[in-house]
């Protein structure tokens, strides 16, 4: 097309200046006879010469065609800048991940109760977790700079393996003679309880002597799972590739919380008397903020599929104080099971990734 524009444009300058210098000054219009024919005939070939005249050669028409071979090219190059990496790996690569690590933790608990219980001891929430995590590698890298670093958006669902984890436990007895009156006990224990059916004469209670206690306050934390956004520094080290990625996410967790009460009250009249209670609280949700690091290597390619071996760490601090109950109501007492969670957590975990990289 190109061609065909310029060998127009000659022509047309060409004709222009014949017709200036007279060649074709004679017109086949008004001219009799023989004489108009012969200048007709003169006109068409002058004209006829001047485009073959005007035409490409074979050289010229190659010289078009790398000519546009190589705009094309380039058109192509910038796309690919935009699509492809510096290393010919897609500018969008995806990758998934699987890991098992360490959730720490510390917990407390409390029973609220009437008549009161004495506050007990916890343990300290450590679990081994699995995790399951996904990262997106965008086409936005920074190549001028060094380790080329380069944007990645990352999400992941963790789950923690231990369940139930103490966080009060309450082993306790008390004694009085019969007919005494201390403290400890009338605060923990009714002084006397049901008897008999049917009661004693002149004595439908029964006046205990000995009580134990057994409380046990637990927490679960049911999944967690976080979503962010990081950078990938690449370090290659002989012919390897490791990776440095730091990270910074949106943090959640669900939690709940049981609790289990057993009390036996027992006298010398008095045949052992038990209570029980049982209650599951509901999940509740908690939000933080997570800044995370990973450590990987790329340990073997396949194709567009590239494996790697990875560490990484993680520290969460939660915005709320994670606070869940289990609330007991119309038995003997009214209890309410309440477990404390702190509001940082540490993590650490190692895996494997799979990634698509489009080579």
């Amino acid at each position: 097309m190109r061609g065909l524009i310029r060998m127009w444009h000659m022509t047309e300058s060409r004709l222009e200046s014949r017709l200036n210098t007279g060649v074709l000054s004679a017109s086949c219009v008004g001219i009799p006879g023989f004489i108009r024919a012969g200048i007709c005939v003169l006109a068409a070939i002058v004209t006829m010469g001047l485009l073959l005249e005007a035409a490409p050669t074979s050289a010229q028409e190659d010289d078009d065609d790398e000519t546009y071979e190589e705009e094309a090219a380039s058109t192509d190059r910038d796309a690919d800048d935009r699509t492809f990496g510096d290393d010919g790996t897609a500018g969008w690569m995806p990758s998934m991940a699987i890991s098992w690590g360490i959730y720490s933790q510390s917990i407390n608990g409390r029973t609220v109760s009437d008549p009161e219980i004495p506050q007990g001891d916890g343990d300290s929430l450590i679990s081994t977790m699995f995790q399951f995590n996904g990262k997106l590698h965008t086409p936005l890298q920074l190549k001028s700079f060094p380790l080329k670093p380069r944007i990645f958006l990352s999400a992941g669902y963790q789950l923690p393996l231990a369940d139930e984890l103490i966080a009060e436990r309450i082993d306790d007895s008390f004694d009085q003679e019969l007919g005494g009156n201390i403290p400890a006990f009338r605060d923990n224990c009714p002084t006397n309880v049901p008897g008999p059916n049917p009661p004693p004469i002149n004595n439908p209670n029964l006046e205990a002597t000995t009580c134990s206690i057994k409380v046990r306050n637990r927490v679960t934390v049911d999944a967690a799972w976080y979503v962010g956004v990081g950078v990938d520094l690449t370090v290659p080290v002989l012919e390897s590739q490791f990776h440095i990625m730091p990270a910074f996410e949106y943090y959640g967790l669900a939690a709940h919380t049981v609790g289990d009460l057993e009390r036996s009250s027992s006298g010398t009249q008095l045949p052992t008397d038990v209570e029980q209670a049982n209650v599951v609280g509901n999940s509740e949700i908690y939000h933080g903020v997570s800044p995370s690091l990973t450590l990987s290597v790329d340990v073997y390619d396949d194709g567009p599929w590239r494996w790697s071996l990875f560490l990484q760490t993680r520290v969460v601090f939660l915005l709320t104080d994670p606070l869940t109950k289990a609330t007991s109501s119309g038995g003997v007492r009214d209890l309410t099971f309440v477990s404390e969670l702190d509001d940082f957590i540490a993590q650490g975990t190692g895996g494997i990734q799979l990634q698509w990289t489009g080579r």
